[in-house]
């Protein structure tokens, strides 16, 4: 009959063993026991999303070397799709010359028959990878036994300990990406095929309409491994990591894998809409914009001969650059930056007015750099143009805006200061 309010349903229920005294305990009892609580754990994990909840950063270890490839990896806490908790403990420098490939789902330590620990795959090779985390297990200490065990003695082992474990995953990277004039961009073009706002020809993708009549989020290289069986539900994805013989690791590229916590959604309606995976990978796009900014000027590279295309293909819709001048440091030359995309004046905002005009940008695709409808409009932050000129900041930005963005330029009359005043333009 028809289930009715009231009525338990306990089909795929948890089931728990009944302790009590004068019960007599197997270890299929125990196992039993185990899966429960593992299966819990998992409800909790799918409730709250899966990605990366805290730390977990990565970047060039302080002491690789060309021959040296070492990544440092930050302590934090991740979620697998599975709904596996993963923690790693303590920062930690991992190794990328002998690396090996994700291997299967490793379950959490449960009661079960002994079996031979995986060796992984051998070393891998130079190219683009997916630097990966993933649950693993190991037993420790020796427990006494009766003597009457029918266990192998290798079996005897005192508990258990959960903890994680690093893949790295081969990407495959067009031919065209490592020339000698296009390696400067690589970075970049890395990313956005992992965020998926490319398409094979490189230009960015606009068709989200699936084939069931649904909007569906763009699939990144990611989503492809992932549906390939390259990458299991088990491995929670941590950097891009590129590196080459010549010059060891070039580039760590942390956003371009990394997420935040996301919940999966498959039921809601127009989820490249709605949902919250396309304000995660918006995120992420803005970051791997911000980092890679952030590592070019750390690089003490004269970034006032670089314009936006020489390194991007693609801009987020809106971004923060350092600008060269007198009294700030390392920066880009704000005319040449973005160069004919830009716009004709650098205008003045507030800074209460960043906040909006970012988390507005979260709802728009990237930009092209070249070839593209689109252009950029340019704001100092009102501020920063203030403080940067009194030298209580070590640095001036310009914020750039893509023009399909709310305009908002801040006009204050009555207000004027040499080089400072507030203005606003209405033309590009």
């Amino acid at each position: 009959m028809p289930p009715q309010p009231g009525m338990p349903l306990i089909t795929n229920g948890l089931r728990t063993v009944n302790f009590f005294n004068g019960r007599l305990l197997t270890a299929e009892d125990l196992h039993n026991e185990q899966i429960s609580a593992q299966r819990a754990r998992r409800r909790l994990g799918l409730a709250v999303g899966d990605g990366v909840l805290r730390g977990l950063r990565v970047r060039v270890s302080a002491t690789a070397t060309r021959t040296r490839l070492l990544v440092h990896v930050e302590s934090g806490i991740a979620v697998n799709m599975l709904g596996d908790p993963l923690e790693l403990g303590s920062d930690v420098d991992v190794s990328l010359s002998g690396g090996h490939a994700p291997a299967a789902p490793v379950q959490p330590a449960t009661f079960a028959p002994c079996g031979e620990p995986d060796l992984g795959a051998p070393p891998l090779g130079a190219g683009a990878y997916l630097l990966t985390l993933g649950p693993a297990s190991q037993k420790v200490g020796r427990a006494p036994v009766n003597g009457q065990a029918a266990e192998p003695a290798r079996c005897a082992t005192d508990a258990t300990v959960e903890g994680v474990t690093f893949g790295l995953l081969p990407l495959d990277v067009p031919a065209s990406f490592l020339g000698a004039k296009e390696r400067p961009r690589l970075r970049n073009r890395l990313a956005h095929l992992l965020f998926g706002s490319t398409g094979g020809s490189g230009r960015p993708g606009i068709d989200l309409l699936g084939a069931d009549g649904e909007m569906r989020p763009p699939q990144g290289l990611v989503d492809e491994l992932r549906t390939a069986g390259r990458l299991d539900d088990a491995s929670v994805p941590l950097a891009a990591v590129f590196w080459t013989v010549e010059n060891g690791v070039e580039f760590v590229d942390t956003w371009a894998a990394r997420r935040g916590l996301v919940r999966r959604e498959p039921a809601i309606r127009w989820p490249a809409l709605l949902g919250e995976r396309p304000r995660s990978d918006a995120v992420a796009v803005l970051h791997q914009f911000q980092d890679q900014v952030d590592d070019l000027v750390a690089s003490d590279a004269d970034l006032t001969r670089l314009a936006a295309s020489d390194l991007f293909d693609l801009l987020p819709p809106a971004g923060i650059v350092p600008v060269a001048s007198e009294r700030s440091g390392a920066g880009f030359h704000r005319d040449d930056f973005l160069g004919a995309v830009g716009s004709r004046f650098v205008e003045t905002l507030d800074g209460d007015a960043v906040r909006a005009l970012l988390e507005e940008s979260l709802t728009h695709r990237p930009v092209p750099t070249t070839g593209g409808d689109l252009r950029f409009r340019r704001y100092w932050v009102s501020e920063n143009l203030v403080t940067s000129a009194e030298g209580s900041v070590p640095r001036l930005v310009m914020v750039f805006a893509a023009e399909s963005l709310a305009y908002r330029g801040t006009a204050r009359f009555g207000y004027a200061r040499m080089g400072a005043s507030r203005f606003a333009h209405t033309g590009m």
